[in-house]
């Protein structure tokens, strides 16, 4: 009778070294197996390499299944299951596509420095290649770990599953300064079962200084400029100082104001501060809690803690310390109370309450509470 292939070979994906079986079911004669280039690897029962081709199952049944083992890179491609001089079907074949993942050695961020440099405010251009993998992989691109593109990408060759692909993405992305130190990564592979893997540049984007913080320290006053910008820029004081770079230690002058011109490459930006010699007794980094209360007893403050001036003005006797002091709110007008039972001595004060009434709230009593008091010098 007719001899026919009741049973075919269906595609199958495998890993480099695996081992694969590739089903051939007929119900009368011997079917062969033929390899992508076309060599007959079995006749009957018989393999070419016993080492790496195994017919299995039983022969009774018209089983003549084809087990590959260590699979290798020219085994990709179209297997078939001949039965010669019978009527169709007489060949089956199906696709073994072996499985080249993307790897930290065939994908890349086209860049020769571990660090990209680029100015703000620029569009940068750079491209990812993913090289000789198979089956063709997603990309995207990703700006510490968010995705910003994704499935953007050229293959080469197109639609050819015989072979590996080649894929190329190009990012265009405009740089601002908050993007400074942050990690660009190109991921390529399959995404839905997670064999992926990724190739990493840091961006180093230079810019002006947009911000000056001023740190104050006492006795003696030191002014300490921390400037948000890269490359690191540096302050040109406008006053008449000892400079140690971005440093300013003050003379011996009871109120001035200093002024950090701050400049690199890339910009420049001006700040100014009010400060005061620790030699007259005044205290820069003082805090003033303000809170509105009732009656004379207590230490309660409502309303927290704000950055005012303090200025320590004299000792009137030895236990009395007399303090002037602004509200951080208030351009002019200086408040100021003795305070009894206070010990006036080098180094910080314990915080100090003060229970204040000036005229303009008519009878509602103000407390105020010092931090950080520093005294030094006479």
């Amino acid at each position: 009778g007719a001899q026919n292939i009741t049973e075919g070979p269906t595609n199958t994906t495998v890993g480099l070294g695996g081992t694969v079986t590739l089903t051939c079911v007929v119900d009368s004669g011997s079917p062969k197996w033929r390899n992508p280039d076309n060599v007959i690897v079995s006749t009957l029962r018989d393999t070419i390499d016993s080492t790496r081709y195994k017919i299995t199952g039983l022969a009774s049944d018209g089983e003549f299944n084809l087990q590959i083992i260590g699979i290798l890179d020219d085994d990709n491609g179209i297997w078939g299951c001949y039965l010669f001089g019978s009527p169709d079907p007489g060949y089956v074949d199906a696709r073994i596509t072996v499985k080249v993942p993307v790897s930290e050695s065939n994908i890349a961020i086209q860049a020769t420095e571990d660090y990209i440099t680029i100015n703000e405010k620029t569009t940068l251009t750079v491209s990812c290649s993913i090289e000789n993998v198979r089956p063709q992989p997603e990309l995207s691109w990703l700006l510490n770990n968010e995705v910003i593109d994704e499935n953007n990408f050229t293959v080469q060759p197109d639609g050819n599953l015989d072979t590996s692909f080649n894929v190329v993405s190009n990012l265009s992305l405009m740089v601002t300064a908050e993007d400074n130190n942050k990690q660009l990564e190109c991921r390529g592979g399959n995404f839905i079962t997670g064999e992926y893997e990724s190739s990493f540049k840091t961006l180093n984007v230079t810019y002006g200084p947009t911000d000056i913080t001023f740190q104050l320290t006492n006795c003696p006053v030191l002014i300490t400029a921390e400037i948000n910008s890269n490359p690191p820029a540096h302050c040109i004081w406008s006053y008449d100082a000892e400079i140690t770079t971005n440093e300013l230690q003050l003379q011996h002058k009871e109120e001035t104001t200093v002024t950090c011109n701050a400049t690199n490459d890339f910009g420049w930006l001006t700040s100014k501060e009010t400060v005061y010699s620790c030699t007259s007794g005044l205290s820069n980094n003082a805090k003033i809690g303000i809170g509105v209360g009732v009656g004379v007893g207590g230490t309660a403050v409502v309303g927290g803690i704000v950055f005012g001036i303090v200025k320590i003005v004299k000792k009137i006797q030895a236990n009395v310390l007399y303090l002037m002091w602004k509200e951080v709110s208030k351009s002019k007008g200086w408040n100021h109370a003795a305070f009894p039972g206070r010990k006036v001595e080098h180094g910080l004060l314990d915080d100090v309450i003060a229970a204040y009434k000036p005229p303009m709230f008519h009878g509602t009593l103000k407390r105020y509470r010092f931090e950080n008091l520093s005294v030094c010098g006479n």
